[in-house]
């Protein structure tokens, strides 16, 4: 579900228009495949993210809290959400750099075919790590605040 929405906002971002034209372009260009362009690397990137806040950020937060048993449960939910929500960003950021730049080259005239000649195209370019970690703070950010809130919505409910 995520994958033809980004799709569509990043075109849409890109090209201008609304939303449901922008749509109505890539169904009519690429058909239904159009919208799952770059939806492996969807996959990567979420799989990564969800495991961050779902496995690690618990876990380490019952470590932190066996290490300090003083410190207050929303201390070491807050430093738990800092640690994983961080290698989460860290380790997902090439595959949703990488999904981003496939999605946002759907209609461009000469377009990589998939990751791995997104990654040759970027290789020519210049430094790879320097373009796969791209926008990193402000995603690492944003990644560390839905570690902590999804951590405390899971505690609540």
């Amino acid at each position: 579900v995520q994958s033809p929405f980004q799709l569509v906002e990043v075109n849409q971002q890109n090209t201008g228009g609304t939303m449901s034209a922008c749509a109505r372009r890539v169904l009519a260009t690429h058909g239904v495949s159009g919208l799952y362009r770059g939806g492996s690397m969807t996959f990567v990137r979420e799989g990564i993210f969800c495991s961050s806040y779902m496995a690690m950020a618990p876990i380490m937060k019952a470590r932190i809290q066996a290490r300090y048993p003083d410190l207050s449960d929303n201390s070491a939910s807050l430093t738990a959400a800092v640690l994983s929500g961080s290698l989460g960003a860290m380790l997902s950021h090439p595959a949703d750099t990488l999904k981003t730049r496939l999605q946002g080259s759907l209609f461009d005239d000469v377009k990589a075919s998939g990751p791995r000649d997104m990654v040759a195209k970027m290789r020519e370019k210049g430094p790879l790590s320097q373009q796969l970690f791209r926008g990193f703070a402000p995603r690492v950010f944003r990644i560390i605040c839905c570690t902590y809130i999804y951590s405390n919505l899971t505690e609540t409910f």
